[in-house]
């Protein structure tokens, strides 16, 4: 091991696996260790992580072990591959299969100003025109969006070694749409009652075709495969802040002809969850994995969604260093999709969704908010990574069922 940092705690290394121990008084998070590699932990309940997520991660820890502690987010779960909301240095490999099959994948927020305050059968007629004009779910366009034609996107996506013509109609196809999940379009208003217009979704069907190219290959550092993997990523990112860029364009050219008013456009945020990047954290020069963790940086705007039906924040980074300058990047789930289906009746989610305007579907069940971790103790506890700028109320929810 390489010199240790001052918060690590002594008495892990003898502790049991997933044991967590206070990293220092001064600081929110613990730490533990799962195969022998140190993780620092924000916002976990108990004395030791759940044998859920110590099964998720150690696989990860064969593959990348890291002198350099791993870091989980306070929406961390365990997901098919690792752990939603967990940040894994390197300074040796890229495991593209660490960020998932939806590289990319983000959330954009736009402050309206302040509009006035639509009613809810204004909000209604809005909900039906967004749901109409932008395709969720499996739907797709029929064909390529005439606005976004003259992208020079299109002729970088078709340059990706992976991507054959059929699959970039496809992808011509998919641009501008929702997808499913937990994907969404929400209308929000903050505390000064400025409305907010937000976006999730991701890559769509070209996050899976990058994910399958790479497979669970490890890349090492400087080698033309890792070149070449962060060049294709790059190409994945930009097609997923396209899109969200987007489907804003189409939901606020609704606003003249549903609400009689025309917003003015006066901050967008567009940040991305999934995705390796190259930066100096304690010294060195690494590559940061994130699954479902957001970059903030010391003065970086971000946003962080709420579960379905609860508030949301735009924030200000702290550019903590333990967590390699990031934050969660929502609530974070506590029951997986089918377990929410077999445990909450569709009149909780009718009862947490008073009040703001939705499709009213039971096939979003497993997006109700007890399907998630209460996000105001997520938030406290990533007070030392981020700092609270606007919390918006939801008024209204599109998702893709």
């Amino acid at each position: 091991m390489g010199k240790q940092s001052p918060w690590m705690n002594t008495r892990v290394p003898s502790a049991p696996e997933g044991e967590l121990f206070p990293a220092s008084v001064e600081r929110d998070f613990r730490v533990c260790r799962i195969q022998n590699q140190l993780v620092r932990v924000w916002g976990a309940e108990g004395r030791r992580v759940s044998s859920e997520v110590i099964a998720a991660l150690r696989p990860v820890t064969k593959v990348l072990r890291s002198e350099l502690p791993y870091a989980l987010m306070p929406d961390f779960h365990p997901a098919d591959y690792g752990v939603v909301g967990s940040v894994i240095p390197s300074e040796e490999l890229i495991v593209p299969a660490l960020i998932g099959s939806d590289a990319g994948c983000g959330v954009s927020a736009h402050r309206l100003g302040r509009i006035v305050l639509p009613d809810p059968s204004e909000l209604q007629a809005l909900y039906e025109a967004i749901a109409h004009r932008v395709p969720a779910g499996s739907n797709e366009h029929r064909t390529r969006p005439r606005e976004a034609s003259d992208l020079p996107l299109w002729a970088r996506l078709a340059s990706l070694p992976f991507a054959k013509k059929f699959e970039l109609s496809k992808l011509e196809r998919q641009f501008g749409t929702l997808g499913g999940g937990n994907h969404f379009i929400e209308l929000g208003q903050d505390e000064n009652d400025e409305l907010w217009l937000m976006v999730h979704t991701g890559s769509r069907f070209l996050g899976g075709l990058l994910a399958r190219h790479y497979g669970k290959k490890t890349l090492v550092l400087g080698s033309d495969e890792a070149l070449a993997f962060m060049r294709d990523q790059e190409v994945v990112l930009d097609y997923a802040a396209e899109s969200r860029r987007a489907i804003a364009r189409a939901v606020l050219a609704l606003f003249p002809s549903v609400l009689h008013q025309q917003p003015k456009l006066e901050e967008s945020i567009n940040l991305v969850h999934n995705f390796v990047s190259f930066e100096s954290h304690e010294g060195r020069s690494i590559a940061v994995h994130r699954k479902g963790a957001c970059r903030a940086r010391e003065g970086e705007l971000g946003i962080i969604p709420g579960s379905m039906g609860t508030s949301s924040f735009i924030v200000r980074g702290r550019g903590s260093s333990e967590s390699y300058a990031s934050s969660s990047h929502g609530a974070g789930r506590v029951l997986a999709r089918g377990q929410a289906f077999r445990t909450l009746r569709p009149n909780d989610l009718q009862r947490d969704m008073k009040g703001i305007i939705w499709s009213g579907s039971d096939k979003l069940r497993d997006e109700s908010p007890r399907a998630y971790k209460d996000i105001h103790h997520v938030m406290k506890a990533q007070r030392d990574l981020v700092g609270q700028v606007h919390t918006l109320r939801p008024l209204l929810s599109v998702k893709g069922e």
